[in-house]
């Protein structure tokens, strides 16, 4: 990141799409999903599951959220059962204008 920032020489490559605003939304998006998993499961990643805890952690599904600076692509945190439904960003959902002000 520290590389990427850098190189920023305007205000677009700060803000427009893929500036590095982009990409620290994007990981800040990403983070809070992992973390919505994780209290999901009852479990950490890669923390040794007991018997009682059947589901598991299943990859990522991509998803992109539309922003005014150009589309952002998460990745969504999947589980075995496909029981997790994350509440920060909701199936289906692809704009938030409270999601857009903080972004902007």
């Amino acid at each position: 990141m520290e590389e990427k920032l850098k190189n920023v020489k305007t205000l677009s490559d700060l803000t427009g799409p893929g500036g590095v605003f982009q990409e620290m939304f994007k990981g800040t998006i990403d983070r809070i999903l992992r973390a919505e998993q994780e209290a999901h499961l009852g479990y950490e990643p890669y923390q040794k599951k007991d018997d009682s805890q059947k589901n598991s952690r299943n990859g990522y599904f991509k998803k992109e959220l539309k922003t005014t600076s150009g589309p952002v692509e998460i990745q969504v945190p999947r589980d075995r059962e496909g029981s997790f439904d994350p509440k920060f960003i909701k199936k289906y959902q692809s704009f938030d204008p409270d999601l857009e002000n903080i972004a902007t």
